[in-house]
């Protein structure tokens, strides 16, 4: 069996000179040679920085193989410098975890979608002095904070960055471009937080699938045989009245006006008792630290994992 590579050399592997001086050309910060590499400028911004307790221009000048002023360094943060920095934060994101997964039930997949893709993000706190440009939600966390949009694809291993946003910006404004991305035959799985009825539209549209946890302040809606008038579902009645730990919809509308969705499946699979037992309490802990009591209708419906999407049951 061979040696699994060290972190030295998984590290080195990363951060390859050649790949990163490629960036710097494409992203127009190294337009002519001169003192500073663009690969030493990334490391001493990423790690030559580490040590100090405050950083500075000094410091990252003192970290360079040829020495520079401080000015040099100053003149050298331009708007093609985030466009560097961002293309290298991709480039060594997509190196780390893009690897292909064993996964047993790949080629199974496979032979269903073309891409399964699953989307969130993720998000962390920055210095106070970026508030200008990451600004945060509010309330008594930091006043700066990034937010890191990602998909990663199931079937193949791979991780792509999509975007990185201010912290206050929020996933569902992000539905929509996600969505954009996808093409024929392929499926997205998304959180609740992602409904957005223009990014099920452009999904449709291009023939492809998303599945998203049932958002509950949407209005439910099934049409009866004959084409008569939609009827509203009372999914909270009709789940408390049911024996089965499965139950499904294979046409429903969702919401009102211009966010109505049409023909989407809502599937329910009951939890068990100690997985609705947690997200009950969860609820109840959520509402009070709001000064609020869960209606009973919320309780039923968090004993069961509602799922809606517009792929076919086949």
């Amino acid at each position: 069996m061979p040696t699994p590579p060290s972190f030295l050399e998984r590290f080195t592997r990363t951060f390859a000179p050649q790949p990163l001086h490629q960036l710097a050309k494409q992203t127009r910060w190294h337009l002519r040679q001169g003192k500073i590499d663009a690969f030493e400028f990334l490391t001493s911004l990423v790690f030559g920085q580490l040590s100090p307790k405050r950083q500075t221009l000094c410091s990252q000048s003192q970290s360079l193989s040829q020495a520079v002023t401080r000015q040099a360094i100053d003149q050298r943060f331009t708007p093609a410098a985030v466009a560097f920095l961002r293309a290298s934060f991709a480039h060594v994101l997509a190196h780390t975890l893009g690897w292909c997964p064993d996964l047993p039930q790949a080629q199974l997949l496979r032979t269903h979608f073309k891409a399964l893709y699953l989307l969130d993000s993720t998000c962390f706190d920055v210095p106070a002095s970026l508030q200008e440009l990451f600004p945060a939600c509010g309330g008594a966390g930091s006043t700066a904070n990034v937010k890191i949009l990602l998909r990663y694809e199931l079937i193949t291993g791979a991780l792509e960055p999509l975007q990185i946003l201010a912290g206050k910006r929020s996933d569902q404004g992000q539905a929509l471009a996600a969505a954009e991305l996808l093409s024929e035959g392929q499926l997205q799985l998304q959180d609740k937080g992602f409904h957005d009825a223009k990014a099920w539209r452009a999904a449709h549209q291009r023939g492809a699938y998303l599945v998203c946890p049932l958002l509950h302040s949407l209005t439910l809606w099934v049409s009866p045989p004959g084409g008569s008038q939609d009827v509203a579902l009372d999914l909270a009645a009709s789940l408390a009245a049911s024996t089965q730990n499965r139950m499904e919809w294979p046409r429903l509308n969702l919401g009102l006006g211009q966010h109505r969705l049409e023909a989407l499946r809502l599937v329910a699979f009951r939890l068990c008792a100690q997985s609705a037992s947690r997200r009950r309490q969860g609820l109840r802990e959520s509402m009070r630290k709001q000064g609020r009591t869960p209606s009973a209708k919320a309780l039923q419906l968090a004993g069961w994992l509602l799922l809606v999407t517009n792929a076919p049951e086949s």
